[in-house]
């Protein structure tokens, strides 16, 4: 998986130990430029991509003008039994719920950077917060399916 400013997170394949890739094509999982957040679970198959859920497609810049951090506020996540070919319906974990502080839009709201390591069906997060601080939140693997549905936020 990789970045891309388009909108969504793009894959690319290999058969042959990364010797040689397929062109790399968009996923369905919308996110802004930013990095792809993905690792596989216990059983050694499944992937788990958190992502962002929402881009504007905006050039960001670092002094917070016309800024697409916004869409950095939220983490989804997603799933794939087939190598990232196709994804699970999105699913909420969390956002970044504050009172703006900083004058820079990109501390404020960036919950991007995310990291994780799977142990024994429990995934450790690690997560910045608003460059001061590191968040950290466990989940069990087989309590996955009780996060909220996008549709869950629009009904």
């Amino acid at each position: 998986m990789t970045r891309a400013a388009e909108g969504h997170l793009w894959g690319a394949w290999s058969k042959d130990d990364g010797k040689s890739w397929t062109y790399p094509k968009p996923t369905p999982l919308v996110h802004p430029d930013a990095p792809p957040m993905l690792f596989k679970l216990s059983d050694g198959k499944t992937l788990i991509a958190f992502h962002h859920n929402r881009s504007k497609i905006q050039t960001a810049d670092l002094a917070g003008n016309r800024s697409q951090h916004y869409d950095r506020s939220e983490i989804w996540f997603a799933t794939s039994r087939d190598g990232g070919r196709s994804w699970s319906e999105p699913q909420f974990v969390f956002v970044t719920v504050l009172e703006p502080f900083f004058d820079n839009i990109w501390r404020d709201y960036n919950t991007s950077y995310l990291d994780a390591f799977i142990d024994d069906g429990l995934i450790n997060i690690f997560c910045p917060h608003r460059w001061e601080r590191v968040l950290y939140l466990r989940i069990k693997e087989k309590d996955l399916d009780k996060f909220p549905l996008r549709k869950a936020f629009l009904d």
